[in-house]
């Protein structure tokens, strides 16, 4: 399978209370219906119709539904995305273009579940057209200066991360040689093909630890990883806990490792 775990409906009344030290990419939720608790660097609300960016790295907090039906969208901006101002944590959308990111998202969780090369086009599609509107909105885009390589690279680990995926190969889809894209990446954005990799399938799987009640072994084989032992090593590598440990601390449901 070909799961992209990167966009998510959430129904904020089913979610637990808890605190996160942040993700290593940028994250956002897109209010659909009713209002939310939340905590960034301070302690506010997210209702109707906002879209509320958590940037990469940023602990924050969930402290629970403030409406009886409060639902949203959950999706991965990436970690080229970059919320230079704090004001802009919570942007209040018009209807249109709320409307807009609404069918995105949907189409997009829609397409995730099927394994064709169309379906994945149009994923890859739609994210970059969610990730250019979230920028536009918050006064962040740069839809020409950005560079081809690292672009295409995030785009491909992003959607092909849970099948057997190396930096050479994302090299040669895009017509490069390896040290080339190996520079490209360092250069701009602080990490190895390699380790976008493991981040992406980390990120992955901290989604299913939290939502689902998917043993670690179950995890491992759907982020891309052959055994429990790989995806052990690396995800204790990046946030210093085992999964099983992470999940327990992050008051996800119970699961048999």
């Amino acid at each position: 399978m070909r799961p992209l775990h990167t966009v998510q409906h959430l129904d904020f009344s089913a979610l637990r209370v808890g605190s996160s030290d942040g993700h290593a990419t940028a994250k956002a939720i897109l209010m659909t219906s009713g209002c939310a608790e939340v905590g960034l660097d301070r302690r506010f609300s997210v209702c109707e119709g906002d879209l509320y960016v958590i940037p990469a790295g940023a602990p924050h907090s969930f402290y629970g539904a403030l409406s009886p039906e409060a639902t949203g969208w959950g999706f991965d901006l990436g970690a080229r995305f970059d919320l230079r101002d704090p004001k802009k944590v919570v942007t209040r959308l018009d209807q249109p273009r709320a409307a807009d990111l609404r069918g995105w998202l949907n189409r997009i969780l829609i397409e995730q579940r099927n394994r064709d090369a169309c379906s994945r086009a149009l994923c890859e599609t739609l994210t970059r057209a969610l990730h250019i509107e979230c920028a536009r909105v918050v006064g962040i885009a740069r839809c020409g200066n950005e560079s081809r390589v690292v672009a295409g690279a995030l785009e491909i680990i992003s959607a092909e991360y849970a099948q057997p995926l190396r930096p050479r190969d994302i090299a040669e889809r895009l017509g490069i040689s390896a040290a080339h894209l190996s520079h490209e990446l360092q250069r701009r954005t602080g990490r190895s093909p390699s380790e976008w990799i493991m981040h992406t399938r980390v990120e992955a799987a901290k989604t299913l630890l939290l939502t689902s009640q998917n043993s670690t072994a179950t995890v491992a084989e759907a982020v891309g990883y052959g055994d429990v032992s790989q995806l052990n090593r690396t995800f204790r590598q990046l946030t210093g806990a085992t999964p099983a440990a992470w999940r327990r601390a992050n008051g996800a449901h119970n699961s048999t490792n």
